[in-house]
């Protein structure tokens, strides 16, 4: 499943453009899956060349002032079956044609909860000069060719206002840049969530969740007379199970947690048996992903293998 957001902020200047550029292909400091739609005369997508990629464009049609360009973000979720390649395909897909006649910057980047693709478009089309405008319609339009791509790719299509695991997805899908950069980093906000599915998988009880929780630093406050729960650790860091859900596409409410302790409960003892006496827990396991990863190669097989790799260790520590 593939989820489009638009991110909010939008630069206005020439070192605005420059900085989400730089942003986007993280000071070219890593070699990222890159490409760029349009006219672009380098055999090697970095922050300066696309910068003035742009910039020229502009200058033709006398067009350097206001908006520079706009910025998308087409996301997938950690269970989907999509590698770099393809996600670099798809983007540069979705921007050829939703973003005729403008250049385009598409950009993968892989994080532990999700793979996704930045498109930076320059706001000037470099076939007549009009100036890229976008609205609350053209977002629809824009889920609308998205739901197309997943169906080409074999992809999770969602229910409308619906996210990948079925809950309803409130409001407009944009996207707080301010936000993001956090998710990308080690940020408390990634450490509640991972701690919660963590504590989720491991816990037949209420009790067991709480206490699997405070172990590794988190509080949790869950009252029934009130809407959410509350997660919050000794920094005063607080998060509702609402913020978790949004941020992470993944259903987390007193409902689900339920559910899944009832299901964790009637589990049945599971056939596989480790062949060797190891504790793994989610870093180590996204250190092997991550340095899979890196080869760009056989990616549908690891997600089975760490799918294997999660089953076999939960039912160690429970």
């Amino acid at each position: 499943m593939g989820i489009v957001k638009i991110v909010s902020r939008r630069p206005k200047s020439k070192a605005g453009l420059k900085r989400t550029i730089r942003y986007v292909l993280r000071n070219d400091k890593e070699e990222l899956l890159s490409a760029v739609t349009g006219p672009y005369a380098n055999d090697k997508v970095s922050s300066d060349s696309v910068y003035n990629a742009f910039l020229d464009e502009k200058r033709m049609w006398h067009k350097m002032d206001s908006r520079q360009c706009t910025h998308s973000i087409v996301s997938w979720h950690r269970d989907e079956l999509i590698t770099p390649e393809e996600a670099l395909k798809y983007g540069v897909e979705f921007a050829e044609s939703y973003f005729f006649g403008y250049q385009a910057l598409v950009v993968v980047h892989e994080e532990k909860s999700h793979l996704h693709a930045h498109i930076v478009t320059n706001s000037v089309s470099y076939l007549d000069g009009r100036k890229l405008h976008e609205t609350r319609d053209d977002l629809m339009e824009m889920r609308r060719l998205n739901d197309e791509l997943c169906k080409k790719y074999g992809l999770v299509i969602t229910e409308k206002g619906k996210t990948y695991e079925g809950i309803n997805r409130d409001g407009m899908s944009t996207w707080n840049m301010n936000k993001h950069k956090v998710i990308e980093r080690k940020s408390d906000i990634q450490d509640c969530f991972d701690a919660v599915e963590r504590a989720t998988f491991l816990s037949k009880t209420k009790d067991e969740f709480v206490d699997y929780l405070m172990r590794v630093g988190w509080h949790v406050n869950w009252n029934k007379n009130r809407k959410h729960i509350v997660f919050y650790n000794d920094k005063g860091r607080k998060f509702r199970d609402s913020n978790l859900s949004r941020t992470f596409c993944r259903e987390i409410s007193m409902e689900r947690l339920e559910r899944t302790f009832q299901e964790n409960r009637n589990a049945k003892e599971s056939p596989v048996k480790a062949t060797q006496e190891i504790e793994l827990d989610f870093q180590s396991i996204n250190n092997i992903s991550s340095r899979e990863k890196k080869k760009h190669t056989q990616r549908k097989n690891l997600y089975f293998e760490r799918d294997l790799i999660d089953r076999e260790s939960i039912d160690k520590e429970r």
